[in-house]
């Protein structure tokens, strides 16, 4: 329960006080500065990395107090005249839109900060190639076996029985 600050000194409460609790959507992991590099055209590594965290904590506080003024705003909710509801409402929304904003690019910032860590360690992964991959393979379960057991798809055609679309071996008792 939320204890209205102001109300409670005027009538000599106590205000108990509150353990700040991290409301944070995506964990921060700790952050290792690169090894310089010698090229005196490039900014200094170490205060971009120092700008970089100052920027992720300083959008922290705005998703905390985004989502702090979003609370309370609901709160208020049920005290305002019926008439002023409808903008209240529209007006908490948007700060709870803007707020998913800024988790969106938090979220977006750490994604690229880990797809860039993946690439300087040369990580090749999904390469991006376009193509049509035929995942129908018609053959015994032994032939695959085969396949699978000597490491890949042997160099000539002969090797594996022909067979139709009906999975129906060719014979020679069909000739």
């Amino acid at each position: 329960m939320s204890i209205n600050k102001t109300i409670a000194e005027s009538l000599g409460m106590e205000i108990p006080k509150e353990e700040e609790v991290d409301h944070s959507l995506v964990e921060i992991a700790p952050h290792e500065v690169p090894d310089p590099v010698d090229n005196p055209n490039l900014p200094n590594l170490a205060d971009e990395d120092l700008r970089m965290l100052e920027g992720e904590k300083q959008l922290e506080k705005l998703i905390k107090l985004g989502m702090n003024t979003f609370t309370d705003l609901d709160d208020k909710r049920t005290d305002i005249d019926p008439k002023y509801l409808s903008r209240h409402i529209e007006t908490s929304s948007q700060v709870f839109s803007l707020t998913l904003e800024a988790v969106k690019h938090k979220t977006d910032l750490q994604l690229k900060k880990k797809k860039q860590k993946l690439d300087e360690a040369g990580f090749e992964g999904h390469t991006g190639k376009t193509g049509a991959t035929n995942n129908f393979f018609v053959g015994s379960r032994e032939d695959l076996r085969k396949l699978i057991n000597s490491g890949g798809i042997p160099e000539t055609e002969e090797s594996l029985p022909m067979q139709d679309m009906q999975c129906v071996q060719e014979t020679d008792s069909d000739k």
